[in-house]
């Protein structure tokens, strides 16, 4: 098999480039990417030996992004979406392609929406959700992506309800 390294530049019938692929021994290798009909940048994917590696990002007509690290074709890593204003929408860490650790999504105004821990590809451990002001709604404790212990809300006016199986305790303040 010959040994070459290419860049290849496919053209549309307006003469926009379509896409843009890095060769290297016949196999995708290097920074590819993928272009709308009027040449605005939708997908930058990074290859090694024909597979996805590293840094890949998606980028929306609405204005949002995501970029995620994958690992032999695979999520791996951290992984993020936005908002069109540029503010992170969500942030989540994978390994083998499963979520795995913290997800967290943000309001629009930046603030902490959900934390949610995860173990495999399962909801495990504390899990928040959090009111737009940045200040925290409900813990809710998951095992195996089942709902474990006690969910605890906190309410705006100041009350609190705690749930443990199907026993609701109400707290005034």
């Amino acid at each position: 098999r010959d040994k070459r390294s290419a860049e290849t530049k496919p053209v549309n019938l307006k003469g926009v480039v379509t896409h843009r692929m890095n060769v290297k021994d016949w196999e995708r290798h290097g920074v590819c990417e993928e272009f709308d009909e009027n040449g605005k940048l939708t997908i930058r994917d990074r290859y090694k030996n024909d597979q996805l590696q590293g840094v890949c990002e998606e980028f929306y007509k609405n204005g949002k992004r995501e970029e995620g690290a994958l690992k032999d074709g695979q999520r791996h890593g951290v992984s993020k979406g936005f908002y069109k204003n540029g503010k992170l929408e969500v942030r989540a860490r994978y390994k083998n392609d499963q979520l795995h650790e913290i997800r967290e999504k943000f309001f629009d105004n930046g603030k902490l929406l959900i934390r949610e821990r995860y173990k495999d590809g399962q909801r495990h451990g504390v899990c928040e959700d959090f009111y737009e002001k940045g200040t925290l709604q409900t813990i809710q404790h998951y095992k195996n992506c089942s709902v474990s212990g006690l969910r605890v809300a906190l309410y705006s006016d100041g009350n609190t309800d705690t749930q443990e199986g199907t026993k609701i305790y109400t707290t005034l303040r």
